[in-house]
Formats: structure tokens, sequence, C-alpha cells
């Protein structure tokens, strides 16, 4: 059997990405994948009889509409959707909030706590509008440096908006904008998702503006569903990958990348066989939303406890209900609950994950309880992932869902670190396509489609194809 052009570490969606689009391009890819799925943290998995979950990542949105075509994702099965409201946020003192995707009735929700934030929420989804008409050709193509993105934002008159993201925190964004600490507690949970910052911090501004990248069939700043939950998106990169001659193998555990003379020259596997190569390679290491008691000042106090080392006394919830929305996702009559908890720091002052695991499934019991009185009751089978777990289980480098840090300081021409942010490494033939590369983690996909066109130009393969737009 012919050595392939190229070989995946991982089968993560990005991985897959990269995958289809050198094949695409012709040449003869080989994906590994340690577990016995595809998907990496995009995966739905069925771990109590009868409940299938989106085990790891969520939410989708952020995969970019240029992939889907390229691919020709819907013809695999992938069908993503999205529901109003987009979120409900209950607050302790008995007053509520939803937010839709309408800025007419987002507005007038807030309303009914501020006419001045109702009137300026307008402004707000306007600002956002262009803040996505120039980030989008910027997330397909390689990271610029700051002064390049700032050039690019300034050419639009932009640049003053760039320097608030950069630089602010999400709490004077918002207050830019807002007066109601309500209105502003049903948006402010985007500022901090996935991340170690608090709403306070400089930076969590971006932040925020990470999670505005949402696009679903044309709609933009949305979040929703796939149909079959997450790892449907991976299955269906993995059937167009197969279909355009890759080679994907599950169970196989890579050991260690070989380098000879400055060069990647193939992968040793665990027990012992080695995979070689022509002399290239590429490979990374690597109803609606509820949002619970995300009051400015509650997740800044929740982020105090976390900057000690220790799990937040009163943590952030977001949960989804996918069953609400699918109902091939639990049995009749019975639901599943992803919850998304914060903040947990890998290192914990006193005690360890293992230890503490059912300590913090109480906070979060008691998080919900005040707003699910039953919910204690209603629990059949739970799994507590923590982040030792998410870095066992999925590849997740201390637990961080988007493979680092999606601050200003690990963006862009930083990321995963300076000199190294153009998908190539030290190592000739070495490419890194995982969310630990531009443009960072959220099921985008992009790191894995911009790493392959790096590599083909390397590979000095003729482009079959052309880029597209997001």
């Amino acid at each position: 059997m012919a050595a392939p052009d190229a070989i995946i570490v991982g089968g993560g969606h990005n991985g897959l990405v990269a995958a289809a689009y050198l094949a695409k391009a012709g040449a003869k890819v080989t994906v590994l994948e340690r577990r016995p799925l595809v998907g990496g943290a995009a995966v739905t998995e069925e771990l109590h009889p009868g409940f299938r979950f989106s085990r790891a990542a969520y939410a989708a949105g952020l995969l970019r509409p240029g992939i889907v075509h390229d691919l020709d994702l819907k013809r695999y099965g992938y069908e993503a959707f999205v529901k109003e409201p987009g979120s409900f946020v209950p607050f302790p003192d008995g007053k509520y909030l939803f937010t839709y995707y309408d800025a007419r009735k987002t507005a007038e929700e807030f309303a009914r706590f501020s006419k001045h934030d109702a009137k300026s929420y307008a402004t707000w989804s306007t600002m956002w509008e262009g803040f996505v008409d120039l980030m989008e050709p910027i997330l397909l193509n390689p990271p610029p440096d700051l002064d390049g993105l700032w050039l690019h934002f300034e050419k639009h008159r932009q640049g003053e908006l760039l320097r608030r993201l950069l630089s602010g925190s999400a709490e004077a964004l918002l207050s830019e904008y807002f007066e109601s600490e309500y209105t502003k507690a049903a948006i402010c949970g985007n500022a901090v998702i996935g991340t170690m910052v608090g709403p306070k911090d400089a930076g969590s501004a971006y932040v925020f503006a990470h999670h505005m990248l949402g696009v679903i069939d044309g709609r933009r700043n949305v979040w929703g569903f796939v149909k079959g939950g997450m790892g449907a998106i991976s299955q269906a990169l993995a059937a167009a990958a197969r279909d355009l001659g890759v080679e994907v193998r599950v169970d196989t555990d890579v050991e260690r990348i070989v380098i000879e003379d400055g060069r990647a020259v193939g992968v040793r596997l665990h027990g012992g066989n080695f995979l070689a190569l022509p002399g290239k390679a590429v490979g990374p290491q690597h109803r609606c939303t509820i949002d619970v008691a995300s009051m400015l000042d509650h997740l800044e106090r929740a982020f105090d406890d976390a900057k000690y080392g220790d799990m937040s006394r009163e943590p952030f919830l977001e949960m989804y209900l996918q069953s609400a929305v699918d109902s091939e996702m639990a049995p009749p009559g019975k639901h599943t609950m992803t919850l998304f908890t914060q903040y947990t720091p890998y290192h914990l002052r006193n005690g360890t994950w293992e230890g503490r695991r059912e300590e913090w499934w109480g906070r979060v019991l008691d998080a919900l309880d005040a707003y699910c009185p039953n919910v204690r009751d209603a629990v059949l089978w739970k799994e507590v992932l923590t982040p030792p777990d998410l870095e066992r289980v999925f590849g997740l480098t201390g637990g961080n869902i988007f493979h680092g840090e999606i601050t200003p300081d690990q963006m862009f021409g930083f990321r995963p670190a300076k000199g190294w942010a153009g998908y190539r490494t030290p190592i000739a033939g070495l490419y890194l396509c995982g969310s630990g590369a531009h443009p960072a983690g959220g099921v985008l996909g992009a790191p894995g489609r911009n790493a392959a066109l790096v590599a083909l130009e390397d590979l000095h393969r003729r482009n079959t194809f052309k880029r597209t737009g997001a």
C-alpha cells in the first residue's frame, strides 16, 4: 500500500476538515483517531440506555458556512437549526428575561426593565453586524498580526471598536450601551464562556466578540442545535472525507511523531507499528439556552473563587435541553440536559477533582434548585466531567474547551504562540490544524481548512477548488 501524502493525528472536527480539503485537492490522506469514534469534543454518545448526549461541545453556530458548502455537508446529514427564544434568564429575585435572535423581540423584553436599553439594543446589534463583516474574511485566512488587524479595522473606520474589544472589559462594553443590570446580565454570559476570566477583566470584551460570530443558514449572531447532537457534525465530515478517499482509522493511538533531520517522516503507533510518509506530514497535537445566576457581580464573585484555586461557591450555569427540540436524543417523556458550569480551575488549591467531583455536582444542584426545585428527584443519571476528565477523554489540554484562552493575548498572531501562528511549525512537514491554531475553538472548522491550504502550498499541489468566504 502506498504511503499517504498526509497523516492527520486526531480525528476531531478540525482534523476531518483538514483531511477533506487535502483529499479534495488530490492528496492521499490518513486520519488516526485514538477513541473508537471520530469527532474529538464534537461527539454524540449514548451514555445511558436510550439517552444520547452531546458529551462535550454542546452548541452549534460557529462552523463556517463556506466549509458546509465546500464539503456538501448537508448531503451527509448535517442539519443545524435555530430555536426561539435564544435564551431564558431567571434572576434570584423572581424576575426573568428572554432574549431572541429577533432584535425587535429582545428590545421588547429589555423595555420591561429599561426604555433606554430597549432603544439602545438596535445600536448594539448594528455594531456587531459591522464587526462580523470585518471578521469573516480573517477567520478563513492565516492570522494577521496586531498591526495588520488594526489596519484592517482602521481602513473601515472601526479601529476604535477594535481597541475597545481587545483592551476593554465586557462590563465596560455592556455599560456603554445598557443601564439595567438585568439587561446586561441577560447577555453577559458570552463574555466568560469557556475562559478563565471575569466580566471585569481587560480582554473579556473580545471573548464576547468571539461568541458573536455564530451563523446558521445565513442568520448571523445565532447559536442553535444540530439534529442528532454535535457528533452529527463530525459524522458528516467523516462521511464527506471518506467519499473523497480519506482513510479514517479509529482505535488507533499515536505514540509519537517521528522526526528525522528536522522533518516529520511518520508516526509511531502504540504497540510499535510505524506509519511512514513520503516526505510530508500534516498533524495537530492535539428549546433555548438557560443562563442561571449571571448578574455581572455574581460572575465576578464566581471568578474570584477560581483566581485563588477553588471552584466557584455559586457557579454560573448554562443549560441546553437538546431533547426538547430533537426527540431522537431521549426516550418518550424523558429529556437530556447539558450543563456548562464555571468556574473550575484545573488545579485546586485544596484536594483533587477526583476527590471533590461530587462536591461540585452538589454546588451545581444547589444553584439549579433555586429555579428548579424538583431537579434532584428528576435526575436519572449523570456524568460530571471535570477539567482533568476533559483532558484525559478528549485531549483538551488543561481542560480548556477552546484549546487555549480566547483572550486577545492568545489570539490572531499570538495563537498558539508568537512565531507559530501560520499553521507551520519549526519542524518541516508538521502543521497545526486544531483549535489551538487561528481562529480558535468553538467547532468552527476554520483551523483545519486554513491549515490544509497552507500545507497544500507546501506540497506544491494544484489547488482545484476556490477559497470561499464565510
